[in-house]
């Protein structure tokens, strides 16, 4: 019989252990091919790449003080590490509509209906002007390139929609969401247009747009013994779907907000409520398809609706 405990303790440990690895490969970008005397980008922290023509930049403190990625020294802006010795930065927000964003493929593909947590650091770069909001990560099947510095038209899955504008320390994103299956890469960035994001303007910047450094990436699953653990695929419901555009929201929580996005990731419908399981969404905007997200104690969900 002790024999037997022993394994079944064993077995439940390792089981613990395994629900809280980190999917994210080189997730603190202390891993690099080699460390130039100069400039060097997010190719020389693979399997980092970047989905679009821009070209995010990676730091160490192996470079030269004051050059272009040199760490804390840089010409962005004087940063340490969140850990370790390297981190990447990018320009998720710029006045002439361009973007960067960075991309790595998970080490392993995610499950159908599990959940998954996800964590990311971010610092804004105190040479820059313009701070923003929408910052956050997209979960994608299949590699993405795309030949342009424009904007990448997606939703993201964990969104960070408060102006992120702290110089001096580095501020947690987190979320989590049910994998849909399937999925096996994540693109950190902003995916909303310029009318839907928030500016705040940084007075001792010298460069245009916000630029925006990022560390220690984490994508876990969640253990299912623990509190965020939802008790179906979305926590909630959304009737009659379609709809003329009023609907009813039904959650096994107590709804903290919700918010309704359309295929443009632009927010059109925005609520804070207390206290509540049900209510009712009246959307004011053209028949198509919608995401409406839901926050609760449980974490962050999100339902396609269709407005007919």
């Amino acid at each position: 019989m002790k024999k037997v405990f022993f394994f079944i303790v064993l077995v439940c440990c390792i089981s613990s252990l395994n629900s809280q690895v980190n999917l994210i490969p080189n997730h603190g970008f202390e891993i690099r091919d080699y460390c130039p005397s100069a400039s060097f980008y997010m190719g020389d922290v693979p399997p980092w790449d970047s989905p679009t023509d821009g070209s995010p930049d990676s730091f160490d403190t192996c470079a030269i003080p004051f050059s272009s990625q040199g760490v804390p020294n840089s010409v962005h802006a004087y940063q340490q590490p969140h850990n370790g010795h390297g981190f990447v930065g990018a320009q998720f927000f710029a006045d002439d509509f361009s973007r960067e964003y960075m991309q790595v493929q998970m080490d392993s593909t995610l499950i159908p209906n599990k959940k998954y947590c996800i964590s990311f650091y971010v610092n804004f770069a105190n040479n820059y002007k313009k701070a923003s909001n929408n910052i956050g990560i997209y979960f994608s099947t299949s590699h993405t390139y795309i030949p342009s510095y424009n904007r990448l038209n997606f939703i993201p899955q964990i969104n960070y929609d408060s102006i992120l504008s702290d110089t001096a320390i580095w501020t947690l994103i987190s979320g989590n969401f049910i994998a849909q299956g399937g999925e096996k890469f994540i693109i950190i960035g902003n995916f909303f247009q310029q009318t839907a994001c928030d500016t705040l303007i940084n007075p001792g910047g010298i460069y245009d747009g916000g630029y925006y450094f990022v560390d220690d990436v984490d994508v876990h699953y969640c253990d299912p013994s623990g509190v965020n653990e939802l008790s179906n695929e979305g926590g909630f419901e959304v009737y009659p779907n379609p709809s003329t555009g009023v609907f009813i929201l039904e959650s096994k929580n107590k709804i903290s907000s919700i918010k309704v996005f359309n295929l443009l990731g632009e927010k059109i419908y925005n609520e804070e409520l207390k206290e509540t399981t049900t209510t009712t969404i009246n959307l004011n905007a053209p028949p198509g398809v919608y995401f409406v997200e839901v926050t609760t104690a449980k974490g962050i969900q999100r339902k396609r609706i269709v407005l007919q």
